[in-house]
Formats: structure tokens, C-alpha cells, sequence
């Protein structure tokens, strides 16, 4: 019997150490055999320990059937190791073995309690959220959310500017959330969620945080923006800029026969110029067209003259009181813009109402009735509006004299009253008729009360080059200047080349 074995042996040992020098040599027996017990029962030892974790493991994963007996083998593993040190000290050899026969007498009792006690274990453990459902659903949320926040830093932001960067991250966002969730039990969702623009903005980085619940689990990060350029002008640099792209765009909408399209063009050159984030055309109120550029700040301009429609124009002219003979005279205006060449661009002048103010501009209106004054009155707008670029806030149109004689298309006023230059504009078809009709023109400026006289000739079909190789240059300053030296005369070419004599 066992019991037999280990109270023999104990009643030899406690005997053995009644005697001093049997004590000594009994203790140095107890060392050399502890000792050699570890060298003996060192595979089982490991063994043991390789069992334990083994257990434990199949515990964390739900495999209580698997558990169950790798609880057995460490516990029968245990055992032999554990009396087998005891039978070590008191020198009972074999022990181990009449031990392990009782434990397998007894296997079923423990197979049975075994398994009621990993039920438990497996129950607790799944309410605390393990790694892996039995459904496939991942559980581990932290690492989860880890593995959305990796793919949406995976595209950095290299050459774009901020807004882009974020508008492209925030979809690639939608379809991180859609996909992640799925991973997840029903009810849970993941989310991702950045930081408020305005203040996301300034210090360089995109940030967001993935969240998952709802048990809360978040994850912050940051996608580096360290490459994208940085804007550092002042915001009154910025306002200068922005208020520069907008007046350019103007400009360009008052320009003779300007559409929607002509214009829509040139904006990514001005974006670039001024390095804006956004510029952009749209009809606003009143169906009328509106520039939008933004820089932060932003600003947002309306730009009547832009195909101003029969509406617009009909709407101006009302408000000018403007009704000449009759009432049917708007009406006839509107129609002839509509159906001769440059009418478009004279209904901008009037939709745009730059020269309300001016002396003797319903004159030049009522020319409008006429189709084939409209290349004279375009002219007479343009130039006029070339002045007010140039500063000159105060014109006049349309100013005649009989004696002494004169006949004035826009004149400069001085801030005394008195015309500081004066202008008479031509339009003209070919290079041929530009000197007869610069001798015609000067004799209705020579005796105009002005300190500068400008006669102005447009031609609409002839070039710069042409009128060289002709010789007509020398013709005109030969004849012309010689006779009318005191008058300045400016020739603008179909080709855009423009000379002044």
C-alpha cells in the first residue's frame, strides 16, 4: 500500500535525524537526491509546464471539448511529478506509478467535474468578449479599429492641398465604415469621425478617430500633411489676392462679346495666379451671374454684364427713365442688341450701368435705335471704360458745338469743370479708309476746348503689317501730323496690334 510505504519511510527518516551525525549525512542525502530528481524528471517537468499553457489556451479560444482533456493529461501529468519530489526526500522509490494507477481508477468522477467546470469558464468568458465568436464575428474591437485607422493613413497627402485631402479621405472614410462593420456583431457599428475643419486645418495634420460601439472602443490618429504647401501669406495678403482675382474676372466679363464660357475658361489661370483654393461661375439671384473665389476668406461678386438677357437690359433702361420719342423705343433697342454683332456686349455696358452718371449718355442710347451706329457706340463704351480702369472717374458723352465747331464722343473732366482730354472714335473697314477718315475726324477735334486731343480709328479687317508694307505709314506722318501736330492718333489693328501716331 501506498499509505504503508510513505509512513515507514517517514518514521526512518524522523529516527535517522535523532542522531547528530546521521542528521548531516541525511541532509546531504536530501540535496544529492533533489538534485538528482531534477535531472531525472526534467522532460516530465517540461512536459507539465507545456500542458498547463496548452489548458489555459484552448480555455481562451471556446474549445472546452479540447480543454477538457488537456486539463486531464496536466493534471495526470502533475502527479507523477509532484510525489515522484515527495518520494525524492523520503527516499520511496516507484511511488509515482501507485499513485497514477488510483487516479485512473477514479477518471471518470474527474473527466465529469472537469467538464461542468469549463462550461462555467466558457459561459464567463463569453460575456466578457473574447477574440473570435462562433460566428466568425471579430470581438477584439481595439485591434480592429487599429487595422480602419492603417488603411485610411495609407494614402499620404503628397501635392494636394488640404480641402482635397480631406474630402478625399472622408469617402475613402464611408467605405471603411461600411466594410469594418460588417466584421462586426449586429448592433455594433464602426465610425469614423475628424476633426473640425477649421481648426483640423491649422496644425498641419488631418485628424480622426475610429470608434466603435457601443463599447466605446476609439482609436485616435493623424494622416500627415508635412508635404502639402504651405499658404503663408497674411489675411490681408489673402484678402489682396482675393479681391485682385475677383476684379481680374470682371474685367474679363465686360469684355466685347463675353460669355459664360469665354470666361469659364480662363479661371484656372487666375486660380493659379492667386493661388486660390476655388473660383467659379454661377447664376445667383435674378438669374444673374455670380463670382465665387476662395482663399480663406472668401468672396462672392455678381457680375450683371455677363449675358445680360432682354430682361436686364429692358430693366436698366426703365430705371433711366430712359423712353426717348416713345414708349417703344426700349423694346427696339432690346431687339436690335439681340440681332446685330456687339449687341451683347453693349447690353453688358448697359446691365452693368458703369456710366448712369455720366453727361450725355442717353445720348449714345439713343443711337442703339440704329443698327449701324451700334460698332460706334461699342466703341465709345470701351473707351470709356479703358479711362475709368485708368482712373478717370468723371466722362461726358456726346459733346457738339457749332461755333467754334467741334463734335466730341467722351471727354475727361478735371476736377475744375474743363475737359482734360477729349476723343473721337472711328470705325473703319479696311487699312484704305484709315487716312480719310483721320483728316475727317481731326477737323471735328482741332477746336475742341481739351489739353489732349485723341482721335481713335478701329479697323475691322487689316493688320499692322499690311498697313507697313502698303506704305501707309509714311503717309500718315507725312500728311496727317504734319497738318495736325497737336492731335494724337491711336490706330487699333483687326490682328490686336495697336499703334499711336
Amino acid at each position: 500500500m501506498v499509505i504503508t510505504q510513505v509512513i515507514t519511510a517517514g518514521v526512518k527518516w524522523i529516527i535517522g535525524l535523532l542522531n547528530p551525525a546521521s542528521a548531516f549525512v541525511k541532509a546531504a542525502m536530501a540535496i544529492y537526491d533533489i538534485v538528482m530528481f531534477f535531472i531525472n524528471s526534467g522532460s516530465q517537468i517540461m512536459d507539465l509546464v507545456n500542458a498547463v499553457i496548452d489548458a489555459v489556451s484552448a480555455i481562451a479560444s471556446g474549445a472546452v471539448g479540447g480543454a477538457a482533456k488537456l486539463v486531464e493529461t496536466a493534471l495526470a501529468k502533475s502527479l507523477p511529478v509532484v510525489i515522484g519530489f515527495l518520494a525524492s526526500l523520503l527516499g520511496v522509490g516507484d511511488l509515482a506509478k501507485k499513485v497514477q494507477g488510483i487516479v485512473e481508477k477514479i477518471r471518470l468522477r474527474i473527466d465529469q467535474a472537469i467538464e461542468k467546470l469549463l462550461q462555467k469558464a466558457k459561459r464567463l468568458f463569453k460575456r466578457k468578449g473574447g477574440a473570435t465568436g462562433a460566428t466568425g464575428e471579430t470581438t477584439d474591437h481595439k485591434a480592429l479599429a487599429k487595422q480602419a485607422a492603417s488603411e485610411l493613413k495609407q494614402t499620404r497627402g503628397e501635392g494636394k492641398d488640404y480641402e482635397t485631402l480631406r474630402k478625399e479621405k472622408e469617402a475613402q472614410a464611408k467605405q471603411i465604415e461600411q466594410t469594418y462593420t460588417k466584421k462586426l456583431k449586429p448592433g455594433i457599428k464602426l465610425s469614423v469621425h475628424f476633426e473640425n475643419a477649421a481648426k483640423d486645418k491649422n496644425d498641419g495634420d488631418l485628424d480622426f478617430k475610429v470608434v466603435i460601439a457601443p463599447n466605446d472602443t476609439v482609436v485616435t490618429d493623424e494622416i500627415s500633411t508635412d508635404r502639402l504647401s504651405k499658404d503663408n501669406r497674411t489675411l490681408a495678403e489673402k484678402e489682396r489676392d482675393l479681391n485682385a482675382a475677383v476684379k481680374q474676372t470682371e474685367e474679363i466679363s465686360r469684355q466685347p462679346d463675353a460669355t459664360y464660357e469665354s470666361i469659364k475658361t480662363q479661371l484656372p489661370s487666375i486660380k493659379e495666379k492667386y493661388t486660390l483654393n476655388k473660383i467659379e461661375l454661377f447664376k445667383g439671384q435674378d438669374n444673374i451671374y455670380q463670382v465665387h473665389a476662395e482663399i480663406n476668406p472668401t468672396l462672392t461678386v455678381p457680375l450683371p454684364s455677363l449675358d445680360a438677357g432682354d430682361t436686364t437690359v429692358k430693366t436698366k433702361l426703365v430705371s433711366l427713365n430712359f423712353f426717348g420719342s416713345s414708349p417703344g423705343d426700349i423694346d427696339k433697342i432690346a431687339k436690335t442688341l439681340k440681332a446685330v454683332g456687339g449687341g451683347s456686349a453693349i447690353g453688358n455696358y448697359i446691365a452693368l450701368g458703369l456710366f448712369d452718371h455720366c453727361s450725355g449718355y442717353k445720348d449714345i442710347l439713343q443711337q442703339l435705335k440704329q443698327p449701324s451706329m451700334l460698332p460706334s457706340v461699342l466703341m465709345a463704351m470701351k473707351e470709356a471704360d479703358s479711362l475709368m480702369k485708368a482712373g478717370y472717374k468723371k466722362l461726358e458723352f456726346e459733346k457738339k458745338s457749332n461755333t467754334p465747331h467741334y463734335d466730341i464722343d467722351v471727354a475727361v473732366v478735371d476736377m475744375n469743370g474743363s475737359w482734360s482730354m477729349v476723343y473721337q472714335l472711328k470705325y473703319v473697314a479696311n487699312n484704305s479708309s484709315i487716312a480719310k477718315n483721320a483728316t475727317s475726324a481731326a477737323k471735328q477735334l482741332e477746336n475742341a476746348p481739351a489739353e489732349e486731343k485723341w482721335l481713335v480709328i478701329e479697323v475691322n479687317n487689316g493688320t499692322w503689317d499690311e498697313f507697313k508694307s502698303d506704305g501707309r505709314e509714311k503717309g500718315i506722318q507725312e500728311t496727317f501730323k504734319s497738318q495736325y501736330p497737336e492731335i494724337k492718333l491711336r490706330v487699333k489693328f483687326s490682328d490686336g496690334h495697336e499703334e499711336t501716331f
